[in-house]
């Protein structure tokens, strides 16, 4: 909880202290790289926790898929 509230704290000091003027685009700046790789880690660990939790018999699969990794006794 401390760096979410270090995090909005921040946030509002760069807000407070951001430039009347409108800044341009600048050339390389674009973000669609990460974003991209983000992506296809997110879709590679869902697919991973599906293939996972195909291999466990029925009577024991956990009720989510959230709570595949961790465990019976999160569910």
């Amino acid at each position: 909880m401390t760096a979410l509230s270090a995090g909005v704290a921040s946030g509002g000091v760069m807000y407070h202290d951001r430039s009347t003027v409108r800044a341009g685009h600048g050339a390389g700046t674009a973000a669609w790289g990460p974003h991209l790789a983000v992506l296809i880690l997110a879709g590679a660990l869902a697919v991973g926790a599906w293939l996972r939790r195909r291999r466990i018999p029925f009577e024991r699969r956990p009720r989510g898929l959230l709570p595949a990794p961790l465990g019976r006794s999160a569910c």
